[in-house]
């Protein structure tokens, strides 16, 4: 879940842009027949071990967590931080009903999505006890 090229190989003008249209057409405006513009669908190695490799394990993983009543959804981008070819977005949304945090970090490589990692957390309801407002 850890492996996988660090090299930093260009600046991040073109894979921010890149995460946020990424983000707005597909996550946040639920247009998944997009997905294929997105991803290196011969090459894309997914860190998540409840999602399959490429393009088809994506949306197979995003179908069954839709029918176990876990769909994904994505609500708002907070943050986009790009370095070379490593872009993180940092946004929020829905894991079935339970408001969700998500944390994704991807590789790019020629234009595309080739590697995904991601950290997933339920947004606790109620008062949060750091006392910052922030969970």
């Amino acid at each position: 879940m850890t492996d996988g090229p660090t090299r930093i190989w260009r600046r991040p003008s073109r894979t921010r842009p890149l995460s946020r249209t990424f983000y707005e057409t597909v996550f946040i405006g639920g247009n998944f027949s997009q997905l294929q513009h997105y991803f290196n669908k011969n090459i894309e190695t997914q860190h998540n071990p409840s999602i399959a490799d490429g393009l088809d394990g994506l949306a197979a993983g995003l179908a069954a967590f839709a029918a176990a009543g876990r769909a994904i959804s994505y609500t708002k981008v907070h943050q986009i931080h790009g370095e070379g070819n490593f872009v993180l977005v940092m946004s929020e949304g829905l894991l079935g009903s339970q408001p969700t945090g998500y944390y994704d970090l991807f590789r790019i490589e020629d234009g595309k999505v080739a590697e995904h990692w991601d950290v997933v957390q339920a947004i606790p309801s109620g008062r949060i006890p750091t006392g910052n407002g922030r969970p």
